[in-house]
């Protein structure tokens, strides 16, 4: 079977992105996919860039393009005006980044919008239109995404971009959600919707990764927590230059972690 290890939304946090690094060598994996968002929130973005240089050089790897690696793409021929929709604090940490950061990260990677890798359909946000970041949250962003993944002729599809991790599997038209492991069977007709950890913010519990095992006769999709000590992460967000208002706000993300 070939396995794949997919990581997502790491936002510039150093030490969750070395946990995650960490399972990986743990549990092995032929290649790795990184679901988009590297930088922004937090306050090691060269260090961050480094380590996903360093994982590159060891797996195959392939970038996907997230809504926060567009702003910094944008940002060199737009200014400011590539990311004129972000919320204040967002922009704050954007301008801090770009201040920091001593690499290119639009030339450092080969970065495409989607790939599709045995049956399974792989982006940052959703299978709709290219560029759109819609969430998928609710029942009907659930259905929307399974309509778009039929246009597209699969059966499985992999995102982040929410911060919450959860999987949904529709067959026979009856929806179930199965928890963190599942086992897609091709001759079941089995769909599924698969919403990765973040790696560097996650919402509502714990972070983590995603690690799919697929053959001509089955898909296997396991969602695995990890955990690293996350003070050195907050205290570099309080001992940075952001506003207070924004330092708040980034280490209210992890008050449940706490």
């Amino acid at each position: 079977m070939t396995k794949i290890a997919v990581i997502s939304d790491v936002h510039s946090n150093l030490y969750a992105l070395r946990a995650a690094v960490g399972c990986i060598q743990e549990q092995g994996a032929d290649r790795v996919i990184f679901l988009g968002d590297m930088l922004t929130y937090g306050c090691h973005p060269n260090e961050v860039v480094e380590k996903l240089l360093w994982l590159k050089s060891r797996y195959p790897m392939h970038f996907l393009v997230g809504n926060h690696d567009e702003f910094y793409f944008n940002h060199k021929s737009a200014g400011s005006r590539g990311f004129d929709y972000a919320l204040d604090f967002i922009k704050e940490s954007i301008h801090w980044t770009i201040e920091k950061v001593n690499y290119d990260i639009e030339r450092e990677f080969d970065w495409v919008e989607n790939i599709s890798i045995d049956g399974v359909f792989y982006a940052h946000a959703n299978p709709g239109q290219s560029r759109d970041w819609s969430y998928i949250r609710s029942a009907e962003d659930r259905e929307a995404a399974f309509a778009h993944l039929e246009k597209r002729q699969r059966r499985i599809g992999v995102f982040g971009h929410v911060h919450r991790h959860g999987l949904t599997v529709k067959r026979n038209g009856q929806i179930t959600m199965p928890g963190d492991d599942y086992i897609f069977c091709v001759e079941k007709e089995d769909r599924g919707l698969i919403l990765n950890y973040s790696v560097g913010q996650q919402r509502g519990g714990r972070p983590g990764l995603l690690f799919i095992e697929s053959d001509e006769r089955r898909v296997k999709a396991s969602l695995v927590a990890i955990d690293y000590c996350v003070e050195p992460h907050l205290k570099a967000i309080m001992d940075s230059s952001l506003s207070r208002p924004t330092r708040e706000r980034l280490i209210s993300y992890f008050e449940e972690k706490r």
